[in-house]
């Protein structure tokens, strides 16, 4: 069998403290000042107290209602049940919150993992878009220097042609002259 953890001076000391503060002295209040026990063992301890304090002063006790033993461990035996029950509960919900509040956590960081990639896919993507029209505006330009260096030529071929044109007409006309007397 398991050592209790709580001695029986432990409860009888937890319970003369709760009369000497005016309170109310079951099972239930001795185990919620303790933190732990099991409240048929702290009940047993607790009465056989009270029988041994009534056994040497008989005087006090006629004058002491004191509690009935019976009517206690009916008390004790529902409100333990209900209070471990209720402990039960409590845990069950804080290990659910717990789990809810890691499971929640853990998809908003798979949420935030999601759309950073997806943000960094884009820029990417954007970057190479712009890198592209970049280059592609810089072919352009190259082309446009290059058809506004022909142009200037094809220009300048036209003017040369004009003027050969007009030195072949004005041979042509001079000819003419010699030929014609």
């Amino acid at each position: 069998m398991r050592k209790p953890k709580h001695s029986e001076e432990e409860i009888i000391a937890t319970g003369k403290r709760l009369q000497d503060e005016g309170k109310e002295v079951t099972p239930n209040a001795i185990r919620n000042i303790l933190g732990s026990g099991k409240a048929s063992r702290i009940a047993d301890i607790w009465n056989a107290f009270l029988n041994e304090k009534e056994a040497a002063n008989p005087k006090e006790s006629l004058l002491k209602k004191t509690p009935d033993p019976d009517k206690d461990r009916f008390a004790m035996d529902v409100s333990w049940p209900i209070q471990d029950a209720a402990t039960s509960v409590e845990r069950v919900f804080e290990k659910l919150l717990a789990d809810v509040s890691e499971k929640a956590e853990r998809r908003l960081e798979n949420l935030l993992d999601r759309e950073e990639a997806r943000h960094r896919n884009a820029e990417a993507e954007l970057q190479g878009q712009l890198r592209s029209t970049e280059r592609m505006f810089e072919l352009k330009e190259e082309e446009r220097y290059d058809l506004s260096q022909r142009l200037t030529a094809a220009q300048q071929k036209i003017k040369d042609l004009e003027a050969s044109i007009e030195s072949m007409k004005k041979q042509i006309d001079e000819h003419k002259e010699i030929k014609t007397p």
